[in-house]
């Protein structure tokens, strides 16, 4: 009988059993690398929303975690991280779960994880997660990085009680994409202002190259926006066009401080 193309997608990924030769590692692209980066060692690292398993095949292969909690929403995609897992004969370090958010951490024997990656999502989706689900967070380290309206993200780090460590500005295929470190905060954490939370409060605190890059770019995005919605004239997109109009002035403000270290940009 003829094999079908899901027998030959689970050839490719598990081992021949001739061989005994594995599947080559995963490489990650600059955005994987960025949040690999931030993770800590760590014995239990939750991968929420893991879709391809690339990350959390690295992070087990480079002894960055010890366990994975491997979740997706689509049974689909969960699916495809546990062959990339179990071709690398990884499964056994790996717990699988479909779950919404931060409610798969209940399949953990403590029910909670030592470090928390959610990458690759809306901020508004991401800060969901994170405010319906942090009574399970209890002290993790927090690996974050949204596609949209990071300073929504920023304001709902804030809401759970933690601060952000790090701000990784990374370009990626073409896009800029900002990964961020959370820890719980401490006494002496401030309160983000609109500056931090537009800005972001470690881009202001470090004001590299990249940092720079990042913020020209976030500018770039802005203009014709703020431009299309005031020519719109919509009085529903008033509180949106305010918004966007205190970012870039922000934006401005920070871009204009002499600090910045040379850049080139």
């Amino acid at each position: 009988m003829e094999a079908t193309a899901l027998d030959k997608s689970r050839r490719m990924d598990v081992d021949s059993g001739l061989s005994g030769r594995l599947p080559r590692p995963p490489r990650l692209d600059d955005r994987l690398q960025a949040a690999f980066d931030l993770v800590p060692p760590c014995n239990t690292c939750a991968d929420i929303g893991a879709d391809h398993g690339r990350l959390s095949a690295v992070l087990l292969l480079k002894e960055r975690a010890q366990h994975m909690l491997v979740t997706d929403m689509s049974p689909k995609s969960l699916a495809k991280a546990h062959n990339r897992l179990k071709g690398l004969r990884l499964e056994h370090r790996a717990t699988f779960a479909v779950a919404d958010g931060l409610a798969a951490l209940d399949v953990l024997p403590a029910a909670r994880a030592d470090t928390i990656c959610i990458l690759g999502m809306g901020a508004e989706t991401l800060s969901g997660i994170l405010l319906r689900g942090q009574e399970k967070l209890l002290g993790a380290t927090l690996v974050l990085g949204a596609q949209t309206e990071l300073p929504l993200l920023r304001r709902a780090v804030m809401e759970v009680n933690y601060r952000i460590r790090e701000e990784h500005p990374v370009q990626c295929t073409g896009r800029w994409y900002l990964l961020m470190r959370a820890t719980p905060a401490s006494g002496e954490d401030v309160i983000y202002g609109a500056k931090e939370l537009f800005v972001g409060p470690c881009l202001l605190r470090d004001q590299s190259p990249q940092g720079k890059a990042f913020l020209l770019q976030r500018k770039q995005l802005l203009l014709p926006l703020t431009h299309a919605i005031t020519q719109a004239k919509q009085a529903k997109d008033k509180a949106r066009l305010a918004q966007l109009k205190s970012e870039l002035q922000h934006l401005d403000s920070a871009l204009l401080e002499d600090d910045w270290k040379e850049s080139g940009v």
